[in-house]
């Protein structure tokens, strides 16, 4: 079985040929846009140099990257060199990664205007940044804020965080785990807390006539086990949940 001798990873941005016109906004989408960093790429990969090749590794890995929603197209291809040795060549092209929303509600007298912005390659690292804010016309303005990470200090773990606050309802939600990144991964855990503190509107006729206070904080552990041959796998999941209502 031949080896893997390197691995060369080839990160390309938004438009990695210009050649349509206006050549002006693409040349301006690939400025604003942060290519993909290498590493980012490099963790998802579950081969390394030194390893024996593993095809059904190679495509599982490309399967991987595509499932982040960070790149347009992605490729891993093996070159043979030797009959004892093999060169990988991963290949991506960043999807624009910037986007911007607005809305308009209205109805019963009502009006809502709202907007968000979400950038899920923040700096190129694959991190995701979330932005809303959103102002009922009968209850007021509401903002939440929501940070994601697929690769805690390039590690497997994965982490988000969520804060929303507003006149109806307040609430943080912060989670952390490590998930079966790959047919062959073992174990899995992971941490969660919530927390929200709303008004649940009563209404009669299209008027509102009361407001029940209700406040909701729980904190879920759990831990799976996976076992048996890769693709065939059979998994035991144990959660411990304690929540307050």
């Amino acid at each position: 079985m031949p080896y893997i001798r390197s691995i060369e990873v080839n990160s390309d941005n938004v438009f990695p040929v210009i050649d349509q016109s206006p050549e002006f906004i693409y040349k301006a989408t690939n400025k604003f846009h942060t290519v993909t960093k290498m590493k980012v790429i490099q963790r998802e990969l579950l081969f390394h140099a030194g390893d024996f090749l593993d095809l059904e590794l190679i495509e599982e890995s490309e399967r991987i990257l595509r499932k982040m929603d960070l790149f347009e197209t992605v490729s891993i291809k093996v070159d043979t060199i030797a009959e004892d040795s093999v060169d990988i060549l991963v290949s991506t092209i960043d999807q624009w990664s910037i986007i911007p929303a607005l809305v308009v509600e209205s109805g019963g007298g009502l009006v809502g205007i709202g907007g968000s912005l979400e950038e899920f390659n923040f700096l190129g690292k694959g991190k995701g940044l979330y932005f809303e804010g959103y102002n009922e016309s009968d209850v007021g303005i509401s903002w939440t804020i929501e940070y994601t990470d697929p690769q805690v200090f390039g590690t497997r773990l994965e982490a988000y965080s969520l804060v929303t606050w507003g006149p109806i309802a307040q609430g943080i939600f912060l989670g952390i785990e490590r998930p079966f990144f790959s047919s062959d991964t073992k174990w899995s855990y992971g941490i969660d807390y919530k927390y929200l503190d709303e008004y649940i509107r009563l209404f009669n006729e299209g008027e509102e006539i009361s407001r029940i206070d209700h406040r909701k904080s729980g904190i879920y552990i759990d831990g799976a086990y996976s076992f048996g041959k890769r693709y065939r796998k059979k998994r035991l999941r144990l959660m411990y949940r304690y929540v307050e209502n």
